[in-house]
């Protein structure tokens, strides 16, 4: 399944917008409280790990229904060891799909468009391989082994291709990485406007080389930070101020301005920050180091 074709699927799949708009709703009326992340959001988001959460929680039930089918495969010769061995490693990875549901479900809210789409079809397949492996459950307590290695080994290939889709909403259309990561700012001071153009206690963009930046002025103080949120690249210079924290007008990240720390998800990653000086008139920033 090549990468062009993936897409040119998923651009025909409009009839599951309307489905995942009730989707997206019950789920941001339970992780939200008047638009910003629950406790529970950002721990599901994986803003205590600095990352994204569900990628590893993913490893959980791919690797122990990887482990069920080898064992499946090695007592067909009739060996109960293993049979027991596949039994437990198949409801081991039921358990870790649920956990790991959870935390997809929790960064799928804030997608969109052919991002969504392919994120309901991933989730889909997924939903379709825990199926499968539930009723191979019930089949094994049955010793109905035959249908119910046939379920599982079916759950297996969905759960490939749907891993298949995962990969493509982050490596191809770039959900939950850094979306600060490939435009390099100048190494040196830089000049990027006039102070006079720099108003007081105000949010202000501006460009140091091809990156976007976002500069405030309080007193003597200039603070500088790469503008684009690293959740899915938000304007920060169209956020709201709060104190030291800017919040993402897009999906309610929050960054202490000073450090470029993040203090609430969905964002993970923190903001790359600069150094500030007024020289001749002019604001110039450096990269931090």
């Amino acid at each position: 399944m090549s990468q062009s074709l993936v897409s040119r699927v998923i651009q025909r799949l409009a009839w599951l917008d309307p489905v995942a708009d009730l989707l997206q709703q019950g789920a941001n009326g339970l992780l939200n409280r008047d638009g910003a992340p629950t406790t529970v959001k950002n721990l599901l988001n994986g803003r205590p790990l600095g990352h994204a959460l569900h990628p590893a929680l993913t490893d959980v039930p791919i690797g122990a229904w990887t482990a069920a089918l080898v064992m499946d495969c090695l007592a067909l010769g009739g060996s109960e060891g293993l049979e027991r061995g596949a039994d437990t490693c198949l409801a081991i990875g039921v358990a870790g799909s649920v956990a790991s549901a959870v935390s997809g479900v929790a960064d799928w809210s804030d997608t969109q468009g052919d991002m969504r789409r392919t994120g309901m079809v991933h989730a889909l397949l997924n939903t379709a391989a825990l199926s499968l492996n539930l009723l191979s459950l019930l089949q094994r307590r049955r010793s109905d082994r035959g249908p119910a290695v046939a379920l599982s080994t079916l759950a297996f290939g969905l759960v490939m291709v749907s891993g298949h889709l995962g990969g493509e909403m982050v490596f191809s259309q770039g959900a939950g990485v850094n979306h600060q990561i490939w435009p390099e700012p100048p190494p040196e001071f830089t000049p990027v406007m006039d102070e006079a153009a720099l108003s007081e206690n105000s949010l202000t963009r501006a460009r140091a080389g091809d990156v976007s930046i976002c500069l405030l002025r309080r007193g003597n103080e200039i603070y500088a930070f790469e503008e684009w949120c690293t959740h899915l690249g938000g304007p920060l210079s169209e956020g709201e101020l709060d104190g030291n924290t800017v919040t993402c007008p897009w999906h309610a990240s929050q960054f202490d301005v000073t450090t470029g720390a993040v203090t609430c998800s969905p964002a993970t990653i923190p903001l790359r920050t600069f150094t500030a000086r007024l020289r001749e008139g002019k604001v110039e920033v450096q990269p931090r180091g």
